[in-house]
């Protein structure tokens, strides 16, 4: 993205965040979006880790800044950061065409990975459950002997 458009854009303001603070919460909803200037921060779901980011120019909070939808996430500063706040979305978008492109390459982009990441889980759940169905057919063949087993040494007590 042309770095030019955050220079005196009054619809952009620089934000600080230290190590430890909140910078987005996991189902709250505001259409704030954020555009890392430097340093690193996390992305946790239901507490789990899914990424750190520290991407000069990486968008952080997009999909709910876009859809007004709570945020699906929550994303902690790990060092000192400061961001690019936007407020007013629609309008910086509309002003900053570059940007809105740029914005949609990236959205194009996480949805390249998910469906890849969502192929690599599917193999892999499929996987396990081949392996699953394979072990318990195998223990019920030896469940089923050790049954006949039992069955002839009881015969044979009698």
């Amino acid at each position: 993205m042309a770095k030019n458009i955050f220079k005196d854009n009054p619809l952009i303001k620089e934000v600080h965040f230290k190590p430890g603070e909140k910078i987005i919460k996991e189902n709250f909803t505001d259409t704030k979006l954020f555009i890392l200037r430097k340093g690193k921060v996390e992305v946790t779901k239901e507490g789990i880790r899914l990424t750190t980011i520290e991407d000069k120019g990486t968008y952080i909070g997009e999909i709910s800044s876009i859809l007004g939808i709570p945020r699906n996430a929550t994303v902690t500063a790990v060092s000192d950061v400061s961001l690019y706040l936007v407020e007013k979305v629609s309008d910086f978008l509309k002003q900053n065409p570059e940007a809105a492109l740029d914005l949609g390459r990236v959205l194009a982009g996480r949805i390249v990975d998910m469906n890849e990441r969502f192929v690599e889980i599917k193999k892999n759940f499929d996987e396990i459950t081949q392996t699953l169905i394979k072990d318990v057919e195998e223990d019920t063949g030896q469940l089923n002997s050790i049954q006949a087993s039992l069955k002839e040494i009881e015969k044979s007590l009698l």
